[in-house]
């Protein structure tokens, strides 16, 4: 059963996916009553699920959209949809976890979690993390400002170096952001605080994932006062990556190298562009870089 509560664990049923598949199919050939064969009894779901190796994901407890999110109790999004077909490509399922970011990374590092599901490259972060190539999709980081407290930017971090700017703790943005020590960079927990802190004027820009924050300003907030700031401050890949203390890290991560690059290829990946609605930033350069319907599950609380 996919389970869902904020702070605890939550699986991913990778059963009732194959049900919904089968069932749909049955429904688009014609058949109005679904077949009593498509019943899972207890004891055969157990078989299965026995035959199948969990992993832990490890997720912010923020929405990150458009790579995870819930909406409406439903657990969706792009990196979700991938997990989706890696479930239906290996023998292994997924549980997630939802914690602070910063617990995210050290409970991957120390193999209390298995992998961590949105992570961008560094050379420190490639001591402890082993990175499934290639990058599943990329990410673009950019600063937003009030719209009342416009801030002009031309490209250059060092035209920023006399105001404030909000960050999550443990975030990378990109190589130069990131090494900008003339920066004031202020941090904190999570992207819904910077918002916060933004809208109260604390900060006079804050810098992430412009889907996210609009996302949070949309449903927590109920604002309109954020603007975007151009041009972006980086494009970068987004990975998975797995804890170097599973026992066969190296053969989990050429598998699921092996079935992401695959995956690219199809026109299944390219359709996920659309149907999240991603910004063009965030969408491939070149179909080979970055070369059909998924289905949502329904999150039951855990008791």
């Amino acid at each position: 059963m996919l389970v869902y509560k904020r702070g605890k664990l939550f699986y991913l049923n990778g059963l009732l996916f194959i049900f919904f598949i089968s069932f749909s199919q049955l429904v688009i050939a014609g058949s109005s009553v679904a077949s009593p064969d498509l019943i899972i009894s207890p004891k055969t779901q157990n078989k299965l699920l026995s035959d199948k190796t969990v992993l832990t994901v490890g997720f912010s407890e923020t929405d990150y959209p458009p790579y995870n999110f819930d909406k409406d109790g439903i657990y969706q999004g792009f990196a979700i949809d991938i997990f989706r077909h890696i479930e239906s490509q290996s023998s292994f399922i997924f549980k997630f976890v939802k914690l602070p970011w910063p617990r995210v990374l050290q409970s991957v590092k120390n193999g209390e979690v298995d992998l961590v599901a949105t992570l961008f490259k560094t050379a420190s972060r490639e001591e402890l993390y082993a990175y499934v190539e290639p990058a599943y999709g990329f990410e673009v980081n950019q600063f937003l400002s009030l719209k009342s407290n416009a801030v002009e930017y031309d490209g250059d971090l060092r035209s920023l170096s006399d105001i404030t700017i909000g960050t999550v703790r443990e975030y990378s943005y990109g190589k130069a952001f990131d090494q900008a020590e003339y920066l004031d960079k202020k941090a904190v927990l999570d992207e819904a605080t910077l918002v916060k802190v933004l809208l109260g004027g604390r900060v006079d820009l804050i810098i992430g994932n412009p889907m996210t924050f609009f996302h949070i300003l949309k449903q927590e907030f109920k604002s309109e006062a954020v603007q975007m700031v151009s041009p972006i401050v980086e494009r970068t890949p987004v990975y998975f990556a797995l804890s170097k203390k599973i026992d066969n890290y190296h053969s989990i991560q050429q598998q699921f190298g092996q079935i992401v690059t695959e995956y690219k290829m199809t026109q299944d990946y390219q359709k996920l562009f659309d149907k999240y609605h991603f910004l063009p930033d965030y969408r491939p350069v070149l179909s080979q870089d970055i070369p059909e319907t998924t289905n949502t599950l329904k999150l039951t609380n855990l008791k």
